[in-house]
């Protein structure tokens, strides 16, 4: 698997090329490829998403976008079989790729 961030933000593997569709799932895929093996608090994420004026739900649309983000890795077989790339950790997540 690998992943573009200059241009557009892409994810290559085993389906092709694949770009989340919604502008802000695009925007957690670049902020989680930044820091990539290392832990995106949520609240870093938020503030990444929505600056200073976040909506209440700021925290079940972070998961949700991270759920988008999930269900097209999966869909698009960008990782191995049982590989959890995209992983829940204390206070946030992680993007795990070599």
């Amino acid at each position: 698997m690998r992943f573009t961030l200059l241009g557009s933000v892409e994810a290559i593997g085993g389906g092709g090329i694949c770009t989340p569709p919604a502008p802000k799932v695009r925007q957690v895929l670049a902020l989680l490829l930044a820091r990539v093996n290392r832990l995106v608090r949520v609240d870093s994420l938020i503030e990444e998403l929505w600056r200073q004026a976040p909506p209440k739900s700021a925290m079940t649309t972070a998961q949700t976008y991270i759920y988008h983000l999930r269900k097209m890795i999966e869909r698009e077989g960008l990782a191995e079989r049982g590989e959890q790339v995209l992983q829940t950790q204390s206070f946030g997540y992680a993007l795990r790729v070599a």
